[in-house]
């Protein structure tokens, strides 16, 4: 589906919602009938996603053939997927930020390092050996729906022309290590670093880095300052975010209570793994959000240790 995405400003906007297979819903992609002419993310690399995007193309009056320019938030497939069969078939250059950029530039590479990564990363938070092998075998899966893409690194504070106007790229660290946001005249996409419908996973989506939830903090209270009156705030998934600091607001203290519900399960039963913890935390988990529940309980830790609220000997952890 296409819609005019916002209307305010002399760069027309037009969000294209592209099927994603996984529990996020639509991928929202975003097109800018600028010179030159510029797609925000892709959506994921599946035969009906592309004919999505092609549809979405000829509703603003374009051709899919006719697109110049890539511009990534991040490096999931559901975001950039379909970016090298796009470039195959265009030629149009590609960008993402260089913290992400080997990702998308060398993807069977990256995901045999991701197994490797999951593997020691799983066995070090206590899960049971069983429930990795059943995992381990999620980024060969995920291989089928992206390809490597030549793209060149951005990086913070960079700006790109689009006619008379510039986009300009906000390093958004915590989803992933390159996260962006990009600012157009009156228009902030946010990726998945701000979401109307739900808190975007710190911790389990980019496992192969330390430090996340206090990188995504500090990005949130970077990107609350770019607020203004007449903002467009669209994100990554769900309908554009009406209130972005309340929005902000709201996010931030969805972590503070994560933070206490983990501190009154350690002071309840103490001296445990991070996959035990993340079982009383969320219960029973399945494959990829197994990841995703370790991984955010393994975020929060880290701050905690930070904060002096909790203590850590041989993967075990208690509240101090």
């Amino acid at each position: 589906m296409n819609k005019p995405a916002d209307s305010s400003q002399t760069i027309p906007v037009h969000r294209i919602e592209i099927p994603n297979p996984f529990f996020e819903g639509n991928t929202n992609v975003y097109l800018l009938e600028s010179e030159p002419l510029t797609l925000i993310d892709t959506g994921i690399g599946t035969d009906e996603a592309f004919e999505s995007l092609s549809r979405g193309f000829e509703q603003t009056g374009h051709h899919i053939n006719d697109l110049e320019r890539i511009i990534l938030t991040h490096k999931h497939q559901d975001h950039f997927g379909l970016a090298r069969r796009l470039q195959d078939l265009t030629d149009c250059e590609v960008h993402i930020h260089s913290d992400d950029q080997y990702a998308v530039t060398h993807v069977s590479e990256r995901l045999q390092e991701f197994e490797h990564v999951l593997r020691e990363r799983l066995a070090l938070w206590g899960t049971p050996a069983g429930d990795i092998d059943r995992v381990a075998t999620m980024p060969h899966r995920l291989d089928k729906l992206c390809g490597s893409t030549d793209a060149a690194a951005m990086s913070d504070g960079q700006s790109f022309s689009c006619g008379d106007a510039e986009l300009q790229v906000i390093h958004t660290p915590g989803h992933t290590v390159g996260s962006i946001c990009l600012l157009l005249e009156q228009t902030l996409f946010t990726g998945d670093h701000v979401l109307p419908g739900y808190t975007p996973n710190i911790g389990g989506a980019d496992m192969a880095h330390d430090g996340l939830l206090g990188k995504y903090l500090y990005s949130l209270e970077r990107i609350a300052a770019y607020d203004r009156p007449g903002l467009t705030v669209l994100p990554g998934h769900d309908e554009p975010v009406v209130d972005l600091t309340a929005q902000i607001r709201q996010t931030a203290a969805h972590h503070a209570d994560r933070e206490a519900a983990l501190l009154r399960i350690l002071q309840a039963d103490g001296d445990m793994t991070i996959y035990e913890i993340a079982i009383a935390m969320f219960g029973e988990m399945h494959d990829y959000h197994l990841v995703l529940g370790t991984g955010e309980v393994h975020a929060h830790l880290e701050v905690m240790i930070d904060k002096g609220q909790v203590q850590i000997d041989s993967g075990r952890y208690w509240a101090d």
